[in-house]
């Protein structure tokens, strides 16, 4: 099982969101989300400059949440996009766009990370990953080009009270509809992580499951080496 890490932004009062990040990486997280959607513009490019830096020297894949413009600026390893952002086939564009204008781009991709596959934009490598919530959001995600979906929210959540969980049926039924990677989400804790585990999805976002544990760092290795 892989873990993907998103910040939490509900604890930026106590912790920072490169603090979490750090935490993340030193628990053996690979897969970064930097996820603030109440955050300004300003702040949200000073922490993702900040994360991109210490991700690259970790190795460790770096998704920015929904900011397609940042995660370029930044040049992040991908952008993650919900059913209320823009369509895939015009972020493509946006992102070749952009890379074109570059004579060189200086991303460093996680060398050793087989979890996702590789798509080559200038040089460099870009995933777009998307949320779905149902079997035919999947499969159209994957038709008009992701390169790895989200799934859920698998349970009740509380970074997202108001959404309803769609239950483990339907993650089992986009597994076995969808061959792109997908990464399930949602009020996912170490005493259900294993019932998510059986329907054959190996890549698990834990938000408060990891980051409202007594230890961040803990939390990860633990849900790396033992689910």
């Amino acid at each position: 099982m892989d873990i993907y890490c998103l910040t939490d932004e509900a604890f930026f009062s106590r912790m920072s969101p490169q603090d979490q990040v750090s935490a993340f990486m030193c628990g053996g997280a690979k897969i970064i989300q930097f996820r603030a959607k109440k955050m300004s513009d300003r702040e949200f490019l000073s922490c993702a400059k900040k994360i991109r830096v210490m991700t690259r020297k970790a190795g460790c894949l770096f998704i920015v949440n929904d900011r397609l413009d940042i995660a370029c600026r930044v040049f992040a390893d991908g952008v993650h996009l919900g059913q209320d952002d823009m369509k895939i086939l015009d972020a493509k564009r946006c992102i070749e766009h952009f890379f074109a204008q570059k004579n060189h781009v200086d991303v460093k991709m996680c060398k050793n990370s087989t979890i996702f596959p590789k798509i080559f934009i200038q040089k460099s490598f870009f995933y777009i990953g998307h949320s779905t919530h149902s079997l035919s959001q999947a499969i159209l995600a994957e038709h008009e080009g992701a390169d790895y979906i989200g799934i859920g929210p698998v349970f009740p959540t509380q970074t997202k009270p108001d959404s309803a969980p769609i239950g483990i049926s339907v993650v089992r039924e986009v597994r076995k509809k969808v061959k792109i990677p997908i990464v399930a989400i949602g009020g996912i804790t170490e005493k259900n992580v294993q019932d998510v585990l059986a329907t054959g999805v190996r890549i698990i976002a834990m938000v408060t499951g990891i980051t409202r544990a007594e230890s961040i760092e803990e939390a990860v290795r633990k849900a790396i080496h033992f689910y």
